[in-house]
């Protein structure tokens, strides 16, 4: 690893992209200027391929998060969609003009910043439940969690900070809404079926929209003078898509009867044997069933992390073993723990106090050696005396450097273990991370049977009704009443339609929180909240139901701030940038096609292109770049 304390020459990208978390976050904060800004020496873009400048560029807004939340520094953005846009003039074969543009920070403050995180889980409840999907928790506790997340983490815990991203971890909503979306392309692919979306022209309205509700003035303009400048990013969503479609899918299978098979066959391995009927047309299926399938789609991503596990776990031990043969970790290091934060901080710490004493020996050798073979006044010292100088100088340097160079090879050799395992380690987090998610969308099965079945009661009232008052009447008919014969199920409609009464209306708070198994039964837990969030809860049961209504508007939204905190934010160049940058080197945000997370799904994902403009210094000129992931494309 480069020496980052005292290293500030140009570094080769290379050298950055193979430094662990904690390593990357240890050269950024080193090279973090007093203001917040970051001013990295890093060179050489065009020497990593694509997918490892998106991969890098990730990486280093992810830590840039970190890092700004570190209240001992400046919380001031680094510019990554500068790097971005560099990273893309590499990908197009242009030159590279180092240019720094930099902004005044607006007045955005912390309040701000968690209104538009408010906003932004409102928009993805209200497209989930407009989708059909089954949003964790009701909308109208939204105020209470986003103040205070750790209190509610039981009930987020299936998509607390899971599907790994950038966002703050109780954002959950945008979370489920890439999943299931992502799920309906599923359903669409696994059925030989073509993307209903609109083409590009929709694609071109939808970012008007966007635009729009973000008030960027700017982009606007570029749209209505020429809308082919988007066309750029809707082919290169189009070429994500078409990876999407051919490898994220049940293989083998040709036609809609095999992907029949290959669903029934996935549940049974997982254990679920109950008779569903998939329809070719998606859209004609009820809401059971298609909540079935989307239980497929997540095991089925369940058990490509498993495998991922089971194929690289043989590597990972020999890897592993390989260091406790040469005696590299040291006792109370395991395999673990050399990826925590604190191991990094000790590794740099001893990386840093071996170079300093090689420096030390180095110099007092260089001391020694003039003292007593280049100093004019060298023969008024005792040629013994200067022997046994020159030798202990030597020896101390010898040791110094014998002593740098193992605990560097020791390092370097912890480093490379670390590297060389992330798969590993992240399908390991993949895997855990998605059992979780799975148990929850099974448990949530009976809830969906249970509110259609009181779906059906509730359309069938007034039959229900004539019923009653009838069987009133034979009951007052002893004659009658003993020649009447019972309908088959007629008990178990009954105390179903009565425990409807008293038990289905908790079924939308019952679904924020994993059922607890009783004898065999699942009893539902209630959300151990303070009396008022469960009063508030038990006001929205029904809401919480299939039939959830989009949440109300929420008063002055982001367009408005927006405009508020433009109006009073001048930007000032440092170094003026030629014009604005040409639609080819417009920021994108980073995407691995290898990961769970699919294609990002059009407009949530298209708002989140602005979301920059709102974050502190990230309010660049005339630029949009940072999405969101509400759900992706």
């Amino acid at each position: 690893m480069p020496d980052l304390e005292t290293t500030k020459a140009t570094l080769s990208v290379t050298d950055i992209a193979a430094l662990n978390d904690a390593e990357l976050a240890q050269f950024m904060q080193k090279h973090r200027s007093h203001n917040g800004d970051f001013d990295l020496p890093v060179d050489g873009w065009d020497k990593l391929s694509k997918l490892g400048r998106n991969r890098l560029a990730e990486r280093l807004k992810a830590q840039e998060r970190i890092l700004s939340q570190n209240p001992a520094g400046n919380s001031r953005a680094l510019d990554l969609d500068r790097l971005d846009a560099r990273l893309r003039q590499v990908s197009d074969g242009d030159n590279i003009v180092p240019q720094v543009l930099r902004m005044q920070t607006p007045p955005y403050s912390e309040e701000d910043e968690l209104r538009d995180r408010i906003d932004d889980e409102t928009d993805a409840y209200n497209d989930l439940v407009r989708d059909g999907g089954r949003p964790l928790y009701p909308i109208s506790l939204i105020d209470l969690v986003s103040q205070n997340p750790e209190k509610h983490h039981d009930m987020l815990r299936p998509f607390w900070a899971y599907p790994r991203d950038t966002q703050p971890s109780w954002s959950v909503f945008r979370r489920q809404l890439k999943r299931w979306r992502d799920f309906r392309k599923w359903q669409v692919d696994n059925r030989g079926l073509e993307d209903e979306d609109g083409g590009f022209p929709a694609f071109v309205e939808m970012m008007k929209r966007i635009y729009t509700k973000c008030a960027y003035e700017d982009g606007l303009a570029k749209i209505e003078a020429d809308p082919s400048w988007l066309k750029s990013e809707w082919l290169d969503d189009q070429r994500i898509r078409r990876w999407q479609r051919h490898h994220q899918r049940e293989r083998g299978c040709n036609g809609f009867s095999d992907y029949v098979d290959a669903v029934k066959r996935r549940l049974t391995r997982h254990g679920f044997t109950r008779p569903f009927e998939l329809q070719e047309d998606p859209k004609q299926q009820d809401k059971l069933t298609t909540w079935i399938e989307y239980l497929c789609f997540e095991y089925w991503w369940l058990d490509r992390y498993t495998d991922s596990i089971e194929r690289l776990q043989p590597d990972h031990d020999k890897r592993w073993q390989e260091l406790v043969d040469k005696e590299i970790p040291k006792p109370h290091e395991t395999k673990d723990f050399i990826r925590t934060t604190p191991s990094s901080m000790q590794r740099q710490k001893e990386d840093d106090r071996v170079w300093e004493a090689k420096v030390a020996a180095e110099a007092e050798a260089s001391r020694v050696y003039f003292l007593t073979q280049k100093d004019p006044r060298r023969l008024s010292i005792p040629e013994e005396r200067r022997k046994r100088m020159l030798h202990a100088a030597t020896k101390k340097l010898v040791a110094a450097k014998k002593l740098y160079e193992s605990t560097k090879r020791r390092n370097d050799l912890v480093t490379d273990f670390i590297r060389a395992t992330f798969d590993y380690v992240n399908a390991e987090k993949d895997a855990a991370g998605h059992a979780t998610l799975t148990q929850w969308v099974l448990e949530q099965v009976s809830l969906v049977e249970a509110e259609l079945i009181q779906a059906k009661i509730t359309e069938a009232g007034p039959d229900t009704k004539n019923k009653k008052r009838k069987r009133a009447q034979d009951e007052d008919r002893p004659e009658k009443r003993s020649s009447k014969k019972r309908k088959p199920g007629h008990g178990e409609i009954s105390r179903l339609s009565q425990s409807s009464r008293t038990g289905l209306a908790n079924l939308g708070e019952a679904s924020q929180s994993p059922p607890r198994t009783m004898s065999g039964k699942n009893c539902m837990a209630r959300d151990e909240a303070p009396g008022a969030q469960r009063r508030q809860a038990d006001s929205t049961r029904l809401v919480r139901s299939m039939d959830a209504s989009p949440a109300p508007t929420r008063g002055l939204r982001r367009s408005a701030r927006i405009a508020a905190r433009l109006n009073n934010s001048q930007p000032t160049l440092a170094t003026t940038l030629s014009g604005d940058l040409p639609p080819k080197l417009r920021p994108k945000t980073r995407r691995s096609t290898k990961n769970s997370y699919g294609s990002r799904g059009p407009e949530a994902s298209a708002a989140s292109k602005i979301e920059n403009r709102k974050r502190g210094s990230r309010v660049q000129a005339g630029r949009v770049s940072k999405r969101l992931g509400a759900s992706g494309r």
